[in-house]
């Protein structure tokens, strides 16, 4: 099963990828990176600040591309509800926290996500 990690930060990739373990092969790619390639699989996660005007842009830019997801899980830092509606109005199917640590069943309930089609 390929889940394609697209985030702002190198850090959140590798982080994502920590959580998913070795059960998916994983893409991954940079959120401003020009050459961001659609890959058919069955989730997509996105971990960017939607704080930012141009990650905003970039994520229009790349919904408007990439409709092979049938699953987008958008993965951010905050706990304001505003994150989750922007998050929903880009195509988010599900959106969760990144407080990976302090959450203990931040893996389960990723993989419930993902396996949610």
């Amino acid at each position: 099963m390929l889940v394609q990690i697209i985030a702002d930060h190198p850090n959140k990739i590798s982080d994502l990828r920590t959580l998913l373990g070795s059960e998916y092969r994983v893409s991954s790619a940079l959120l401003n990176d020009e050459n961001i390639v659609p890959v058919e699989c069955c989730a997509a996660i996105i971990a960017a600040d939607l704080r930012i005007a141009d990650n905003i842009a970039a994520l229009k830019a790349i919904s408007l591309k990439d409709k092979n997801a049938p699953r987008r899980i958008f993965v951010f830092d905050h706990k304001a509800r505003l994150f989750a509606a922007q998050a929903y109005a880009l195509g988010a199917r599900h959106v969760m926290r990144d407080d990976f640590e302090s959450e203990p069943d931040a893996k389960l309930a990723a993989e419930k996500m993902i396996r949610k089609l």
